[in-house]
C-alpha cells in the first residue's frame, strides 16, 4: 500500500470519528438546568415557552426543583401557568408556598393554574372546607384567603413532620 492511500484511509477514518462525534453531541437533548435558564431568559415568548414544555417532559430527572426555580423566578404569566400546570401532577409539598403566593398574581391565568394545582394537591374538587376562592374576587378577599391557606399548609407540615419523627422513632427501635 502506498503511504498516499494509507493518509486517505486515515483521514477517511478520523472524518467519520468526528462526523460520529459531532452527531453524538448534537443529538443529546438540553439538561434540565439549560432548559430552565432558556424558560428564564429566552430571547422570544415562543423560545420560553418551548423550553417549559421540553423541560416538563423530561424523563429520568426529577424536574421538581427547575419547575421550582421557573415558578420562584419568571415574570412572564405563560411560563409561570405552564410551569404550575407541570407541577401539578406531583402535589409537591415544597411548591405549594409558591402556589399560594401566585393565587394573587396580577394574570388571572397564573391565579387560575395556581388555584388548580391547590386544589389537587388537597385531592379533590375543592379547597379544604371553610375556604371558598374565586379568581376573580379582588386582591383584599384573595389575601385573607392566602392567609388562610398558609395556615393549613403549616399545619400540614408540622403533622407530616410529626409522622416522619414518629416513623424515625420506630426505625431506631427496630
Amino acid at each position: 500500500m502506498k503511504p498516499v492511500h494509507a493518509i486517505i484511509i486515515i483521514s477517511v477514518c478520523v472524518l467519520i470519528l468526528i462526523g460520529l462525534g459531532l452527531w453524538y453531541y448534537l443529538d443529546r437533548p438540553p439538561t434540565p438546568a439549560a432548559l430552565t435558564q432558556k424558560a428564564l431568559s429566552g430571547r422570544s415568548l415562543p423560545e420560553r415557552q418551548r423550553a417549559v414544555a421540553q423541560l416538563i417532559m423530561v424523563k429520568g430527572v426529577d424536574i421538581r426543583p427547575f419547575l421550582r426555580r421557573l415558578i420562584a423566578e419568571s415574570q412572564d404569566p405563560e411560563i409561570l401557568g405552564t410551569a404550575i400546570n407541570g407541577m401539578t401532577p406531583y402535589r409537591d409539598l415544597e411548591s405549594m408556598p409558591l402556589f399560594i403566593d401566585d393565587l394573587n398574581h396580577s394574570a388571572g391565568s397564573v391565579r387560575e393554574a395556581a388555584y388548580d394545582a391547590i386544589v389537587k394537591y388537597f385531592g379533590g374538587e375543592k379547597l379544604p372546607e371553610g375556604i371558598d376562592y374565586d379568581w376573580n374576587d379582588p386582591p383584599e378577599t384573595r389575601e385573607k384567603v392566602i392567609g388562610r391557606l398558609k395556615d393549613v399548609l403549616a399545619e400540614q407540615k408540622k403533622e407530616q413532620e410529626k409522622v416522619a419523627l414518629e416513623k424515625q422513632k420506630q426505625d431506631q427501635k427496630k
